[in-house]
């Protein structure tokens, strides 16, 4: 709900708010995840996830209901300490939304015809392990695509590559 900070209603011209409980809503959904085994060394994995949110007080949807999203992967696992995941993670366009998602810039300014736009990502991840010495090699976001994971404010990872070496004692 919209307040005054020490007598201001703005910040940095934002207008400030309290988290308060004032309406009544409806909030329904699935989460899925599973794997399927194609041998001892390989599988196929992956989550879907669906939320539906209507507030029913305003008459609209709830605010940060995420649209559909999920992730699709096949991982190998090589008896001699060698592994690879690779990952294809999505998200739906979401276009409920309510208005204070419309008025919350980490969303509306990411609006496309007025909807939080879809998107998809491939990431790889591989790695080998011998005795105590584990080294890693991830390749995130492989075709550069600019996304943000709604209403998390945060853009995701651009093109990035990312080496580690652990020693476990």
């Amino acid at each position: 709900i919209p307040v005054t900070y020490q007598g201001m209603d703005t910040i940095e011209d934002r207008r400030v708010y309290r988290k308060q409980n004032v309406s009544e809503s409806s909030l329904h959904g699935v989460e899925t995840e599973g794997e399927i085994k194609l041998s001892s060394t390989s599988g196929l994995y992956g989550n879907l996830t669906y939320t539906y949110g209507q507030n029913v007080s305003k008459n609209e949807p709830m605010r940060r209901i995420p649209p559909v999203f999920g992730k699709l992967g096949l991982r190998y696992q090589h008896p001699a300490g060698f592994w690879f995941r690779i990952e294809y993670v999505s998200a739906a366009r979401q276009k409920r939304l309510a208005s204070g998602d419309l008025a919350d810039a980490r969303i509306s300014v990411r609006l496309v015809n007025g909807a939080a736009p879809s998107w998809n990502i491939v990431n790889v991840y591989s790695g080998y392990t011998y005795k105590f010495l584990s080294l890693a090699v991830s390749g995130q976001n492989l075709f550069d695509e600019a996304y943000r994971v709604y209403s998390s404010g945060v853009d995701g990872y651009g093109r990035s590559l990312s080496v580690s070496v652990t020693a476990g004692f």
